[in-house]
């Protein structure tokens, strides 16, 4: 029972047969609420992070479509659905554009933002040009 002042700054300890051996430490049974406390903080960190994330690209989709096509016609267009047979986009040059225009001045879309690709497939397909998207992607994103 008690310590070993010999050891008292020995914090870490590595196995070299654990996966994860950088990630292990040896920690003062006392301060193990204080450690466990601390990693479900990050976690709500991270956690806030990726809901922000996820608004920010719910938001800036939506809108982006809404200035666009105006409000009352944004999200028929957005969300349609070509015929079987008929490919997602007609013009992918448009595509890749709209993509890269949209993450230059909104962000990443992140794994999250993939739902949103046939929207703005469906832009290039109703002729969205580039200044178009520039300009939409600045007034939302800005």
């Amino acid at each position: 029972m008690g310590t070993n002042p010999a050891n008292d700054n020995d914090t870490s300890v590595e196995y070299a047969s654990s996966p994860s051996a950088s990630t292990l430490r040896v920690v003062n049974q006392r301060d193990a609420n204080l450690l466990h406390f601390w990693h479900k903080l990050e976690a709500q960190k991270q956690l806030h992070d990726e809901i922000s994330l996820r608004k920010h690209v719910d938001y800036s989709i939506n809108h982006i479509g809404e200035l666009l096509f105006g409000n009352g016609s944004s999200s028929k267009l957005m969300e349609a659905v070509r015929p079987s047979g008929q490919p997602i986009v007609d013009d992918w040059d448009c595509f890749k554009m709209l993509v890269s225009t949209y993450e230059k001045y909104c962000g990443s879309l992140s794994k999250y933002g993939t739902q949103y690709l046939r929207a703005i497939a469906n832009m290039c397909n109703a002729g969205v040009t580039m200044e178009q998207m520039v300009t939409a992607s600045t007034q939302t994103c800005s």
